[in-house]
Parts: C-alpha cells; structure tokens; sequence
C-alpha cells in the first residue's frame, strides 16, 4: 500500500502492506494522444481533475484557459464543459477522456496539473512527473500538503487561485530542476519496492488459509 510512503505509522501484526497495486508501466498512446506528444516541441502539459469533475465554473474555467493560451507548451486538459467557447488556441487540446497513466509515462509530459486525488497522485509519483494541486475534497487536502512538503508539488486553492499565482507555480515546476529530482527520487523509491515485491499477497492469503490468524491478531483488539 502506497500509505506507507506518506506516513510512516505503527501497525499490528494482521495489518500487511501490499506493495504498490496501483502502479504500473505506461502503455502505446493512442494516435491522437501520441501525435501531440511526440511532435511537440517544448513539451506537454497534463490537465485533469477527476472522474468526478465533469464541468467547470466559469470563472474558473476562464482563469485556466487565459493561463494556457499563453503558454508555449502543449495543454492536454480534460474537461467537458457545456458552453465551450468556439475558438481555443492550437496549444490547447480539450478532451473528455485521456489515459492518464500512459500520458504520464511519456518523456515528453513536463507537468501535471491535478485535483490531488490519491490515485492520480500515485501515477505522478510513479512516473516522476512534478506536480500542482489544486484540492477540493475528501483526502485530496492532505494528499497535496503531503506532496508539497516533499517538494515535488506545488499547491494553489481552487478557489482563489489568480491567473498569475497559476503561471507562476507552472514556470517554476518545469523550468526549476529540483522538483523533478525530488520526484524521480520518490519514483525510485517506490519502484524499487514494488521491483522487490516487499509483502506478497499469495503468500499471505495462502498462509491465513492454511494457519489462520490467531497468531496475527493483536491483543488489543479485546480492550474495552
């Protein structure tokens, strides 16, 4: 499990960490995504935040678009927005569905842009890929100050960012090395514990069947 990596906690004995079942290698793009990233020159950005969001509000649609037009790199953004506006810059590339992970993988992929959903922060990491989080619910609060104290993320409230707090936070995570080291260095942590794969499942499923778990289990359980 991924936890482990983002806090260090004490567990009991019947409480196995399996590995990194989220991860895994980045696949052939399809044409219309392996077009735009293989034949762009300064690099693509990745913008997406979540299956839960569909739609934007306009003000926050329009902080967003007004940043990306003026950007020399290529935007893949996924959003489905009712009233899109006919005319878009050539850089950007509006989409209502992406393979995430694979976009991930590709050399070319300079940045990514997120809600800071746990899954969506695993394929970052994976893939070295520095981030900005923009968080609006659930665990993606403390997804994104867990990234940002490990210096491979920036964060900006969703709800207040300005357009120049936004374009700022995006020059400084491509053009400044460190945050790409630091990602690559959480990568290779990760990698290397999957690579050795620290806690099978077979074998502690089939050890449960065949001894049970009473020699597992906490005593603690039985406190009042």
């Amino acid at each position: 499990m991924f936890l482990k990596l983002i806090l260090v906690r004490p567990t009991v004995p019947d409480t196995i960490y399996m590995g990194h079942l989220m991860t895994r290698e980045n696949q052939p793009l399809p044409k219309e995504f392996a077009g735009i990233l293989d034949k762009t020159k300064d690099g693509v950005i990745l913008a997406s935040f979540g299956s839960n969001v569909a739609d934007f509000p306009d003000d926050l649609f329009y902080k967003m678009l007004h940043v990306f037009e003026h950007l020399k790199y290529d935007i893949i953004w996924k959003v489905n927005k009712k009233d899109m506006p006919k005319k878009i810059a050539e850089n950007i590339h509006v989409v209502k569905w992406m393979p995430q992970n694979d976009l991930l993988g590709h050399p070319n992929l300079k940045l990514f842009i997120t809600h800071g959903g746990f899954n969506s922060m695993v394929e970052g990491i994976y893939h070295a890929t520095p981030m900005i989080m923009m968080p609006f619910a659930f665990d993606q609060e403390s997804n994104a100050a867990f990234a940002e104290s490990r210096d491979f993320a920036k964060t900006l409230p969703i709800a207040s960012f300005t357009e120049e707090e936004l374009e700022n936070a995006i020059t400084e995570l491509i053009t400044n090395d460190h945050y790409r080291v630091q990602s690559k260095h959480a990568s290779e942590i990760i990698r290397e514990m999957k690579q050795n794969n620290i806690s099978n499942p077979s074998f502690w499923i089939e050890h449960v069947i065949k001894f049970g778990d009473a020699h597992l289990r906490s005593h603690a359980y039985d406190l009042s």
